[in-house]
């Protein structure tokens, strides 16, 4: 059971750091479409 939380958090955890990238990755573009 332990197991299944720590792959559970893992999961969460990765998901949570695509969800930073891509909000990165959205406001580069959005910068750098201002500034063109």
């Amino acid at each position: 059971m332990a197991l299944l939380m720590d792959k559970k958090a893992e999961i969460t955890k990765l998901i949570k750091v695509e969800m930073i990238i891509t909000d990165l990755f959205i406001t580069l573009k959005v910068m750098s479409g201002k500034y063109k």
